[in-house]
C-alpha cells in the first residue's frame, strides 16, 4: 500500500477522488517483462479482493532501483513518476518539507487546478536572468506554487536626443502551456506595464507613472528550464539564464552522478506497425557516471537532420562510466557520450562519436536528451531519433542524474558504494 507522509493534501483529494474507501496500492507481477512488471492505481475492496476504482486509471511500471516511470500505453508523455529519497518536496503550504522517503505525482489526476501542474517548475525558477550576448538587460522571476507569475524587465527606454535612460516594466500572469513539436512547453505571455518618474535614492516617497506600453506590444517568456528562459518582446529575443552568485551554469554538470535512464522507442503517429511489434520498446540503464570537461568539435558534415550540436563558446564535457558499467556500454554500443551547455543555457546530452581528423564530435545518429539542470539533480527529456531504431522513430526516454548518491544498485543484485 502506498500512503502520503508528507504534503499529502493534493494526494487525499486525487485518492479520494475515487471514493472514500479507496486505497492507492502496488502490485508486483513477478514475471519478467521488457515493459511492465508492477501496477499502480487506486483500488477498492471487492467481493472477490482489490478492484480497480471505477473511472480511474492504472499505471503499468518498469521497475527500477532510483525512479520508476508508468510505462505509455497511448502516445502521450509519461503521466507517473516515482523517485526515490528527494532532496525536497513542496508541501501544502509555502514551506519545503524535507523527507526520505519516496513521493508519487501524477499531473493528470493530482492537481486542483492547472497552474500547480507547474509547481515542479516553479521550485528554483525564481530569481535574475540576462543574456550573456546582450548584457545590461535583465529579468527578475518570481513564481508561486499554483503557476502564477510577477516579472520585472530592467532595461533602457530610448530619449529625444538618441540616448537611453534606465527604465523597468512589469509583467506577470499565468503559466500556459504552447506546444512546440512533441512537447509542450510552459510559456507566460503578459502586457509591459512601464513605470517612471518614482522616488529618487534619498528622496521623498511619490508615486510612480504607470502605463501600459502599447507600442512594444505583448512580452512572453517561454520557460525552457528552470535555469534558462527566451524572452520575446517588441520583435526581438533575449536567451537568458540565471545569474548564479556561486558559479556559472555551464559548471553544474561537473562532477560524480548517479544515472537513471529509460529510452521509450516508438512508432511515429500513424506509422504502421509490423504485426506482433509491441507500441514501443524500453531500454533502461542505471550507472554512476564522472562528467568531466572535454572538448567536443562543432558539425563538419551537412546530413540534413536536426541533430543538436553545440554553439560557439559551449561548455562541454565527457560522460564516462565508473561504476554499475555493463548496461550503460551496452546502451551507448560503442558511441561515446557527451554532455554540453551551450551560452543560451541551452544543456544536451548526447551520444557522440570520435575520428583522429577531428577529435570527438557528435554524429548524426546520436541519440540526445535535453536536459534540465539543478545543482543536485539532472532531468532530461528524449526527442525524435535522426536514424530510426528498429523502424521507431521517437524516443519519449526519461533520464535523471542525482549527485554524488551514497549507494546504487550495480548491474546484479548488490549496491556498489
Amino acid at each position: 500500500e502506498v500512503t502520503c507522509i508528507a504534503s499529502c493534501g493534493d494526494f487525499d483529494a486525487w485518492r479520494r477522488a475515487a471514493g472514500e474507501t479507496a486505497r492507492v496500492l502496488a502490485f508486483g507481477s513477478g514475471a519478467v517483462n521488457q515493459f511492465r512488471n508492477a501496477t499502480f492505481g487506486r483500488w477498492v475492496d471487492g467481493p472477490d479482493g482489490f478492484v480497480p476504482a471505477a473511472a480511474t486509471l492504472l499505471h503499468n511500471l518498469k521497475l527500477d532501483p532510483w525512479v520508476m516511470h508508468a510505462v505509455l500505453t497511448t502516445q502521450q508523455p509519461p503521466r507517473l513518476a516515482l523517485y526515490r529519497s528527494p532532496i525536497v518536496a513542496p508541501c501544502d503550504g509555502d514551506t519545503l518539507c524535507r523527507s526520505t522517503q519516496a513521493s508519487a505525482g501524477d499531473p493528470s489526476s493530482s492537481f486542483a487546478s492547472e497552474g500547480e501542474r507547474f509547481a515542479g517548475i516553479a521550485r528554483g525558477l525564481s530569481g535574475a536572468y540576462y543574456d550573456p550576448a546582450q548584457s545590461g538587460t535583465g529579468l527578475w522571476i518570481d513564481v508561486g506554487r499554483n503557476g502564477e507569475t510577477f516579472m520585472t524587465l530592467m532595461t533602457y527606454a530610448a530619449r529625444g536626443d538618441g540616448g537611453a535612460d534606465p527604465v523597468f516594466y512589469t509583467l506577470g500572469g499565468p503559466i500556459r502551456l504552447q506546444t512546440a513539436g512533441i512537447f509542450g512547453i510552459p510559456a507566460v505571455g503578459s502586457p509591459l506595464y512601464e513605470s517612471r518618474d518614482g522616488q529618487r535614492i534619498g528622496g521623498a516617497w511619490r508615486a510612480p507613472t504607470t502605463r501600459i506600453a502599447i507600442e512594444l506590444g505583448d512580452a512572453k517568456v517561454v520557460l525552457l528550464s528552470r535555469n534558462a528562459v527566451r524572452l520575446e518582446v517588441a520583435g526581438g529575443a533575449y536567451q537568458m539564464i540565471a545569474l548564479r552568485p556561486d558559479r556559472a551554469t555551464a559548471d553544474v554538470p561537473r562532477g560524480r552522478w548517479l544515472l537513471t535512464l529509460r529510452d521509450q522507442l516508438e512508432y511515429d503517429p500513424g506509422a504502421t506497425r509490423p504485426d506482433g511489434e509491441p507500441f514501443a520498446r524500453i531500454e533502461s540503464l542505471t550507472a554512476q557516471v564522472e562528467v568531466v570537461a572535454e572538448p567536443i568539435a562543432p558539425a563538419f558534415e551537412v546530413d540534413g537532420t536536426a541533430t543538436l550540436r553545440p554553439q560557439a563558446g559551449a561548455q562541454t564535457y565527457a560522460v564516462r562510466c565508473s561504476e554499475s558499467c555493463g548496461d550503460f556500454d551496452q546502451w551507448r554500443g560503442g558511441h561515446g557520450v557527451g554532455l554540453w551547455v551551450d551560452r543560451d543555457g541551452r544543456a544536451v546530452l548526447s551520444q557522440t562519436a570520435y575520428q583522429l581528423s577531428v577529435g570527438t564530435f557528435v554524429p548524426a545518429t546520436a541519440r540526445q536528451y535535453a536536459l534540465t539542470l539543478h545543482d543536485d539533480t539532472i532531468d532530461g527529456l528524449g526527442g525524435r531519433l535522426a536514424t530510426p531504431s528498429g523502424g521507431r522513430t521517437i524516443n519519449r526516454g526519461v533520464l535523471r542524474m542525482h549527485r554524488n548518491p551514497p549507494q546504487a544498485f550495480c548491474d546484479s543484485d548488490t549496491y556498489c558504494e
